[in-house]
């Protein structure tokens, strides 16, 4: 037995210090790493509502770097390291009634959700800024960190930034199973995120101390959809709409634009290529009005 035991350890001990050589090199490489977007002037943020409706090829030096389910508190941790190395003229936010839901708190403990959320955020992360004001899933977070950083080293840590999709199909038969991800919880209507609500608020904050341009967007979503919505989320999103609006913050809602036809949605509230083709020309001729 102790022949075994000492064996064993003559095994682990140099597989040990290889993790955690590779865990210290990437660590150090994405903590000090810097983000080069090269020549865009527009960046889209948010999460799969404008990954799927904003086509940056349709801009001059655009890029959408929006990733689904992404939460506002997630948005601005990426907005927040790709400013520390970019000038931007404009950042296009994408501001639904989901975003305000609850549903974005348990993403981060939802085994579905964070495991995916994770392996995007963990060279962006800051969870002591809400160790007491969200429920994480440490022990998946953790697991996927060792995965991602202690088995080789990499040079590159940008899971985090995504791009435009362009959908091909339709079916907007998914009503009652997209609402009741978005707005419910063993039947209860969430509430209000407190916190997504925040870091919204921080997402304009830090515009204005890096002097961009905001302009907070929302595509289209289905009339089966639309309205469903839960009275208390969508009144609490149009009163945080007009807030925005009254401090001056462009502002882009299509959410219950009626006129965009079935065969432009790829669900019932996301754009499929055709209606991202639509909606991006009257986003830009709207950023290109003088206001």
């Amino acid at each position: 037995m102790k022949k075994f035991v000492f064996r064993l350890i003559l095994f682990l001990t140099p597989l040990s210090i290889f993790m955690c050589v590779n865990m210290s090199f990437n660590y150090h490489v994405y903590s000090n790493q810097s983000i080069d977007m090269g020549n865009t002037k527009v960046v889209v943020l948010g999460d799969s509502h404008l990954m799927t409706a904003v086509d940056p090829d349709l801009f001059e030096n655009a890029t959408n770097v929006c990733q689904s389910a992404e939460p506002p508190i997630v948005s601005y941790w990426k907005l927040k390291k790709i400013l520390q190395a970019n000038i931007f003229d404009q950042i296009i936010f994408g501001l639904a009634p989901h975003n305000i839901s609850e549903c974005n708190d348990y993403r981060f403990c939802e085994t579905k959700w964070s495991k995916e959320i994770f392996n995007r955020i963990y060279p962006i992360q800051d969870f002591n800024s809400i160790r007491n004001k969200l429920s994480v899933d440490y022990s998946n977070y953790y697991h996927t960190l060792w995965k991602q950083t202690a088995l080789f080293p990499k040079m590159i840590h940008g899971n985090f930034i995504g791009k435009f999709s362009a959908k091909k199909t339709s079916d907007i038969s998914n009503w009652q199973s997209a609402i009741k991800r978005h707005y419910y919880l063993n039947d209860q209507v969430y509430s209000e995120s407190v916190l997504s609500v925040a870091y919204i608020d921080s997402i304009v904050d830090i515009c204005r101390k890096h002097d961009v341009s905001l302009l907070i967007a929302s595509s289209p979503v289905h009339k089966r959809y639309y309205e469903n919505i839960p009275r208390s989320i969508l009144n609490s999103y149009n009163k945080l709409i007009e807030k925005y609006e009254e401090q001056g913050v462009l502002v882009f809602n299509k959410t219950k634009d009626s006129s965009y036809a079935d065969s432009m949605f790829f669900d019932v509230h996301h754009l499929n290529y055709i209606g991202a083709e639509r909606f991006t020309s009257e986003l830009i001729e709207f950023y290109n009005k003088p206001h």
